[in-house]
């Protein structure tokens, strides 16, 4: 995750902004039981070039291994189909090994990177054509 500033004060003025913004969604990851193992994010949404961001992606330790890929094809059916966005550019942390093997299992692009990240980009297209990742829908 990226830094945040330390003040309890703070964190809870961004939290109340952020479930007031238009383009902000935070949404609670369950398992099957309906026990909360996580959160992930999609922002940043733009309608006119059919983009969007998301992250601020946390999953329990405890949680079962395919947790992390259900998470990520939910946002992504979140995004694409439901929001009708086309694509999304990201970036992981080039310590994050986990994120990154998921991302590349999940085919998405590498477009760069820098001493700290990996750049991504993954649109609609990719989506739709991992069928077998739509089973989880």
């Amino acid at each position: 995750l990226k830094p945040v500033v330390p003040s309890v004060e703070k964190q809870a003025q961004w939290i109340l902004q952020k479930q007031t913004a238009d383009n902000d969604y935070h949404m609670i990851i369950e398992n099957s039981s309906g026990d909360a193992i996580g959160i992930i994010a999609v922002y940043d949404i733009n309608k006119d070039l059919g983009t969007f961001d998301w992250g601020r992606w946390i999953i329990d330790r405890d949680a079962p291994l395919y947790a992390g890929m259900e998470s990520l094809t939910l946002v992504y059916h979140f995004a694409f189909n439901i929001l009708k966005s086309r694509k999304t550019n990201f970036e992981v942390q080039k310590q994050n090994s986990r994120v990154l093997s998921i991302h590349r299992k999940y085919g998405a692009m590498e477009t760069g990177e820098d001493e700290k990240f990996i750049y991504f980009s993954y649109s609609d297209e990719q989506f739709q054509k991992n069928q077998f990742l739509n089973s989880f829908i």
